[in-house]
């Protein structure tokens, strides 16, 4: 069997980067709204709202202080820096970054990923709404919307389980893992006379 590069695509909100955690902590530190991290359940968190019952997602993506510091302030999920460099270290895998990132923030996720380590050994980063576009064969995130289109384009693709996408329908044909180490393993299997 001909042996050639996979090239796969890995989100970073929700895969690589705790957006939520750190949107929580935006929420409880900086705004004061004591809130139930099963508020954040839903995708969106539409539940987290303030005083006069603004939904304060919103802030994040119109204030660009804000979004600077829940992007760039963010923890890295657990094991998702070990998982990441098991692909990157993989002869037979070409990794690519590919987030839907709000225009002006991509500086932010740059900072982040350069930050935290996840920009040695990447081939490129691809900010796109549409995720499709992205030339991956695999794509590796936390969105149902961005999986379930990589699908319907006869891509494979892996949903990073995460509790705001549990409800989310999904085809069986994808898999739903629980971190990038996982997403490793079932790569590797999946594909092991190719790698």
């Amino acid at each position: 069997m001909k042996k050639y590069n996979l090239h796969i695509g890995i989100d970073v909100d929700g895969t690589l980067r705790d957006f939520r955690f750190q949107f929580i902590k935006y929420a409880r530190e900086v705004r004061g709204i004591d809130i139930d991290p099963m508020d954040t359940n839903t995708w969106g968190f539409p539940n987290v709202r303030d005083n006069s019952g603004r939904k304060v997602i919103v802030d994040v993506f119109a204030n660009p202080a804000v979004g600077q510091y829940v992007y760039e302030q963010a923890p890295t999920i657990e094991n998702a820096f070990t998982g990441f460099r098991m692909f990157v270290e993989n002869p037979r895998i070409n990794v690519y970054i590919v987030s839907s990132q709000k225009k002006g923030y991509e500086q932010f996720t740059d900072n982040w990923l350069e930050k935290n380590g996840f920009s040695n050994g990447i081939q490129g980063v691809f900010y796109e709404s549409k995720k499709t576009n992205a030339p991956v064969q695999i794509l590796i995130d936390d969105k149902p919307e961005h999986i379930i289109a990589f699908n319907q384009n006869k891509r494979d693709s892996i949903l990073i389980d995460q509790p705001y996408n549990r409800t989310e329908d999904i085809p069986d044909t994808v898999p739903r893992v629980t971190d990038m180490i996982d997403a490793y393993k079932y790569v590797t299997k999946r594909y092991s006379k190719y790698l």
